[in-house]
């Protein structure tokens, strides 16, 4: 009965000491990684929002179109998807890739051999690679420390941005920042979810 208790009042203890190291509000009550490891690796963008709007894809309105060719009468749809890839060593560095692709939806109004409904017409329109440095941050004001992710532009390292970090689990990161916009003074804010790369 002793060793019982015992154990359950080491299970207590461990809980308040782990409980203490957690730094964002959806942070696991128990984990056994460090955060450094639990940011280091490969995330996936499943989630990226702007103002509430989902900001990994981008519809053209449909547009009334014609094929002089074959006489097809219709519309066209381009909807642009955008995929975004964080990578976090333990080293410090990190990079970004956000590649954009277009999907192409043809809806004819009469059905012909040549002028059938098509779909999946897909092209990379640009692939960017942003590389810098980044740290945790926080203990300060309202932030406890390592509740900030910090991004340094690797050209000039000076460059960067800070983002509040919700979440930080094996399986997933929350992030999201909150700022002014200069050049008409709106208030945006942008919210991240991100879940362990897997290649394709």
């Amino acid at each position: 009965m002793k060793k019982l208790l015992l154990i359950v009042l080491a299970v207590i203890a461990s809980g308040i000491i782990f409980d203490a190291c957690k730094k964002g509000p959806e942070d696991p009550f128990l984990t056994f990684r460090s955060r450094k490891e639990r940011m280091t690796g490969k995330w996936l963008v499943n989630t990226y929002l702007f103002n509430t709007a989902d900001s990994l894809i981008d519809n053209v309105s449909p547009k009334d179109t014609t094929s002089p060719t074959f006489g097809c009468v219709g519309t066209i749809t381009y909807t642009k998807h955008k995929q975004y890839v964080w990578e976090f060593d333990k080293n410090g560095l990190y990079s970004m890739t956000s590649t954009k692709t277009w999907m192409v939806d043809r809806d004819w109004s009469v059905q012909t051999p040549e002028c059938t409904d098509s779909t999946a017409y897909p092209w990379t329109d640009s692939i960017t690679i942003i590389k810098g440095l980044w740290t945790f941050g926080g203990g300060v004001g309202s932030y406890h420390s390592k509740q900030l992710l910090e991004l340094t532009d690797g050209v000039d390292q000076v460059t960067g941005t800070s983002y509040e970090i919700v979440e930080l689990r094996e399986k997933e990161l929350k992030v999201r920042k909150t700022y002014t916009r200069l050049t008409d003074g709106v208030v945006i804010r942008e919210e991240w979810t991100l879940e362990p790369y897997v290649a394709p």
